[in-house]
């Protein structure tokens, strides 16, 4: 299975599927007093031995895309991505290579890219996998992103576009009450309630996920996924 990760950053998707630890365990790695004092690269050396003991059995591939070319390189170089490219495709067209490793994915997923990427890296980053079928596109988009465009452009490849309607997922925690107080007046705009969810100070996503129209026709979204549980941060 291979897996394309846009605005992978530093791999932390890639860590979770391809190795066998939670995102609990990943804060508790890192809260360490120990890891804060190491350099970059001592650091990504430490981080290497850390997941290559915890490698499962048949992790998928994944290739890595992101406009920061250090977290591509450390992502590498920890083994949290398979294949890397510091590529802006909003700017950009995809390079050869990067269509190469993204032909024949199964899966792209964006966990927190939505808003610094739009259509034109969705049309861009998916046209390249036309060799092969068309992957399922999986994202998390904040609440008060129209994201009818990037469905839009989906649908050219013969997408639909379903929303997880049951359940939201909480992001990060505002930084700030300034923040929290621009969030809070967007939402407000939109006429999106807040009620129990930004306004107790976190961004909250929606789940989309875009698949072959027959597939999305036989089970849809909130069939296939079920009841998730809220989990607060």
């Amino acid at each position: 299975m291979t897996v394309v990760d846009l605005c992978c950053s530093y791999g932390i998707n890639g860590a979770l599927l391809k190795y066998d630890v939670t995102l609990d365990d990943l804060y508790e790695r890192y809260s360490l007093e120990g890891l804060a004092s190491l350099s970059s690269e001592e650091l990504t050396v430490a981080d290497a031995e850390f997941y290559g003991s915890r490698k499962r059995e048949t992790p998928p591939n994944v290739v890595g895309v992101d406009v920061a070319a250090n977290a591509i390189s450390y992502a590498l170089k920890a083994g949290l991505i398979d294949e890397g490219f510091a590529e802006n495709l909003e700017e950009n067209e995809s390079t050869d290579a990067l269509k190469e490793a993204a032909s024949g994915a199964d899966l792209l997923v964006v966990t927190g890219g939505v808003g610094y990427v739009w259509e034109r890296t969705f049309d861009r980053l998916v046209g390249c996998m036309e060799k092969g079928s068309v992957p399922w596109v999986a994202t998390f988009p904040l609440r008060m992103v129209n994201y009818e465009p990037i469905a839009r452009v989906l649908s050219k490849y013969g997408l639909v576009t379903e929303r997880l309607s049951n359940h939201t997922f909480a992001q990060r925690r505002f930084v700030g009450a300034d923040e929290r107080e621009y969030v809070l007046r967007e939402l407000m705009s939109l006429g999106i309630d807040s009620g129990g969810k930004e306004d107790a100070g976190c961004y909250y996503t929606n789940f989309y996920l875009s698949r072959p129209s027959d597939e999305a026709a036989d089970t849809p979204i909130d069939a296939l996924l079920g009841a998730l549980p809220q989990k607060a941060l």
